[in-house]
């Protein structure tokens, strides 16, 4: 709201937390690419494990997109409303959208890692397993 005292730290309360989530999807995105080069490298690359965890990688990014697309409309659309070319309702009305996608995204990302850990973990017990004598 123009003219609101508290906008400074209306501002710098939404600065970190966006910060926070989107390095977060971040990092997330960037373990994904490597450990999903990890798997098409390994001597069971071949196999099935390939293609599923190829899948659970899928799922991960969408619901990192899921998260982090409405974080950063509703980043955007902070300026606009704070100068007043923006209704503040909708800009509110955002912020649940935004909240609701962070709680899907991170609910559906709590299973999805686990999954895509396991499947980890069968790649080097088959690496292992091919390389024993």
């Amino acid at each position: 709201v123009p003219g609101s005292d508290d906008i400074g730290a209306h501002l710098v309360t939404s600065l970190m937390s966006a910060a926070a989530l989107l390095l977060g999807y971040f990092c997330l995105t960037l373990y994904l690419i490597g450990t999903r080069r990890l798997v098409r490298r390994s001597r069971s690359g071949g196999s099935g494990l390939e293609a599923q965890y190829r899948a659970v990688t899928r799922k991960i990014l969408i619901a990192c997109c899921i998260g982090a697309v409405p974080l950063i409309g509703l980043f955007a659309t902070g300026l606009p409303t704070y100068i007043g070319r923006w209704e503040p309702g909708a800009h509110h009305m955002l912020f649940f959208v935004a909240l609701v996608c962070q709680l899907i995204a991170q609910g559906w990302l709590f299973g999805l890692i686990g999954r895509g850990e396991r499947l980890l973990g069968e790649v080097a017990i088959a690496e292992y397993n091919e390389g024993a004598p």
